[in-house]
């Protein structure tokens, strides 16, 4: 570029020539003939129609350059966007005026967000002083280029190290100066410098420790035999002459320094104890090189009648001057051999113990073995009495309810409802103390299924209604927000916990009313909603409990203070029962001023959660009276009372009954006739239920058919009904029968 200059400068002083020359040409034409100047004329011409080619080629030669310097402007416009390094162009207050395409990068900004801040809006303050001192260097001159090391924090919780390098330079489009700063991120460089920072300073820290160490080293080896603890004697491997020896030395030999010195160390050791010690000493005393090793021996006073010195030696061969030396630190352990001995005598002691415990741990495995089988005793032993207490039940309430149907005066009405009434009352207590010994057992579970929150409460109130006209109470069913809604949960122990709590309040209740109260707190008509919460009230205007029974009446066998029968078993049942399904029962109540009891609990929606109108519901269609003289029963019992009385109740509706003593007589009959269908006890001698069940199935598999089997039985824990459908049956009630339950469960095998 610069010879480029030059040649221009060159034909510029060869054409002001030439315009001289041409000046003095035309003078001289005023003064001489033109001929006379004809050959100047012609030379200035050929000359200036040489300077023109010149200028022609210099012309192109500059447009040429132009060409170049375009396009080395446009590459360093390209090397500036896409460097491997970052550059901002600030003005002298430090604002942002242009950015590559890395410091974008870096800054994850905008060039247009960029150039609205300044570069120390980014900076750290722990590294402001250190920016600053830097640009000041470079706008006051005091350096061409300034570096600093500085902290950027782009946003929250985002910052990298960074090397800014900051130069002067100048703009000529605006006519000022400005700073070129480069920008590179130098993490991993300051990652990598406190990693070699805490190296050098963890090396440096060890080789203080170490010549630390060293120092201690030889301090203690100067000072080792004057202040050792241990005893030290120092022999020539050669003769085994003591050269040295410590004041411990002395103290554990009872022998003054100056007559150890000189001493034979083979005195000091007994060689029919100490077999190995000497050997190590022949071998130390033979080797080219040091070696050591420790032994436990016996050494002896040079005095006599000194008893004899349990010590742990450690030797060690050293050499000096050529020469080699054993060096023996002796220690006492006495106290050590006999902690051991100690130790050993407690081993013994721990042996015994541990055996002691063997013996009790396999009698608490034994004892927890026999609790478990008492537990499934237990478990036996209530399912034989549920059953065995059931089946006469069965025909003692069914039998009962039967005569009541009959003609009979008022005293026998009486005395027969009276028995109905403590036959129920039995069966009621049977059944608390299944449920309780389940609850206690942990193996009451919930069965949640679907249903319509409104009907079933109104089955309740239905139930309890009957029980409070037999007191002339008044009993008010009382709900907020629509009620129509299908949930999932166990309704049969929101049942029994309603019958329970309701039960009570009529029970405690002479005079006034009680109060059945459902609450809708969300409900899912106004809210998008996948479950509902429902509280449950229960109110009476009774004698109330005072506040320190409260509590009490929640435990088993507990019972208000005003004593009106009953197990003391239905509160705790019913508060163990709501904590199952998620909620607690509370109690507001005072002396003189009735009880409340109330508790809310969740229930997912089921998939018809939008309400019906009510017009639309349907109740169940009973079975179609022209086909009901035509039924005819296989009633299998071994209880004749239990047949006796099923056979009664069907007959009532017109049906045909045959009857079974045992499941193997019910495949007989089966054989030879054909039946709708088939009440079927479980619990029979000879063939029993199940097994008679299964068979049926086994013969309708091969010859086709099916006969509908129900199960009839005394079976009622909690996974009777699921066996029993198991093993093949249709249907499942249990006794004692309750009749709507037991036509109910016929009409459905029969339709």
């Amino acid at each position: 570029m610069k010879q480029v200059f030059t040649r221009i400068g060159t034909k510029t002083d060869k054409g002001s020539e030439l315009r001289r020359r041409a000046e003095e040409v035309v003078a001289g034409l005023e003064e001489k003939a033109f001929s006379e100047s004809s050959i100047d004329m012609k030379r200035l011409i050929e000359e200036l129609n040489i300077f023109h080619v010149e200028l022609e080629m210099q012309n192109e030669e500059l447009r040429h350059t132009q060409t170049a310097l375009e396009m080395s402007q446009r590459h360093l416009a390209d090397l500036f966007s896409y460097a491997p390094v970052g550059f901002l162009v600030l003005n002298r207050s430090g604002q942002i005026i242009e950015v590559n395409s890395l410091a974008k990068e870096y800054f994850a900004l905008s060039e247009q967000m960029l150039t609205k801040r300044t570069l120390q809006s980014f900076i750290s303050p722990e590294s402001f002083s250190s920016y600053i001192d830097a640009v000041q260097k470079v706008l006051r001159g005091e350096t061409k280029i300034a570096q600093a090391e500085v902290l950027l924090r782009i946003r929250a919780g985002q910052q990298f190290w960074a090397r800014l390098r900051m130069d002067m330079i100048e703009d000529f489009d605006q006519q000022e100066k400005i700073i070129l700063c480069s920008v590179r991120n130098i993490d991993k460089e300051k990652a990598a410098e406190r990693v070699m920072l805490n190296a050098r300073t963890e090396l440096l820290s060890q080789v203080e420790y170490r010549t630390l160490e060293l120092e201690a080293s030889e301090r203690k080896y100067q000072l080792l035999l004057n202040h050792a603890n241990d005893a030290i004697l120092v022999s020539r491997a050669e003769n085994g002459i003591i050269i040295e020896a410590n004041e411990q030395a002395s103290r554990l030999l009872n022998i003054p320094v100056e007559r150890l010195l000189g001493s034979h160390l083979d005195n000091l050791f007994s060689v029919e104890q100490v077999e190995e010690f000497f050997t190590l000493q022949v071998t130390l005393r033979n080797s080219d090189r040091t070696a050591g090793s420790v032994v436990e021996t016996l050494i002896r006073s040079l005095q006599e009648n000194r008893k004899a010195i349990p010590v742990e030696v450690s030797t060690a061969a050293i050499e000096f001057q050529n020469e080699k030396f054993l060096l023996h630190i002796m220690r006492d352990i006495s106290e050590r051999k006999q902690v051991e001995q100690e130790l050993r005598e407690a081993k013994k002691r721990t042996d015994h113990a541990n055996m002691a415990l063997m013996s009790t741990i396999s009698k608490a495995k034994r004892l927890a073995a026999e609790a478990r089988e008492a537990n499934q005793a237990k478990s036996r032993f209530l399912a034989a009495m549920s059953h065995e207490i059931r089946t006469p039940m069965n025909a003692i309430i069914g039998m009962t309810d039967i005569v009541l149907q009959t003609t009979l005066d008022k005293e026998q009405h009486r005395f027969l409802s009276i028995v109905r009434n403590s036959a129920g009352r039995l069966l009621d207590l049977i059944n608390d103390i299944l449920d309780f010994s389940k609850i206690e057992a942990g193996k009451l579970t919930l069965s949640p299924t679907p249903f319509c929150l409104e009907r079933s409460m109104l089955s309740v109130q239905d139930e309890m209604q009957v029980l409070a006209e037999q007191k002339n109470l008044y009993l008010h069913f009382d709900y907020e927000g629509h009620l129509d809604f299908d949930v999932v949960g166990d309704f049969s122990h929101l049942r029994q916990v309603l019958v329970n709590l309701l039960g009570n309040a009529i029970k405690f209740t002479d005079d006034g009313c009680v109060i059945f109260s459902v609450e809708i707190l969300d409900s899912p008509a106004k809210k998008a909603l996948d479950s509902v919460k429902v509280r449950f009230i229960i109110g009476d205007s009774g004698p109330g409990i005072p506040i320190d029974r409260q509590t009490a009446i929640f435990e088993a066998f507990e019972q208000s203070s005003t004593d009106k029968g009953g197990t003391g078993l239905g509160l705790s049942i019913s508060m163990q029962l709501v904590n199952l399904m998620g909620g607690v029962i509370e109690l507001d109540s005072s002396p003189g001023e009735g009880s409340c009891f109330f508790f809310t609990l969740s229930f997912p929606l089921a998939e018809r959660s939008v309400p019906l109108p009510r017009t639309t519901e349907k109740k169940e269609e009973p079975l179609l009276s022209g086909v009901i003289q035509q039924v005819s029963i296989l009633l299998v019992d071994d209880v004749e009372a239990n047949r006796i009385l099923a056979r009664h109740i069907l007959e009532q509706r017109g049906w045909q009954v045959q009857e079974a003593v045992n499941g193997q007589e019910a495949l007989h009959l089966l054989a030879e006739q054909h039946y709708d269908i088939v009440l079927m006890d479980v619990e029979m001698p000879v063939m029993n239920g199940i097994e008679a069940t299964k068979q049926i199935r086994q013969q309708e598999a091969s010859h086709g058919g099916h006969i509908p089997v129900i199960a009839m039985t005394a079976h009622a824990l909690q996974g009777d009904r699921e066996r029993m459908l198991a093993s093949g049956m249709d249907d499942y009630v249990s006794k004692p029968l309750i009749l709507d339950d037991f036509f109910k469960a016929i009409e459905r095998q029969l339709r």
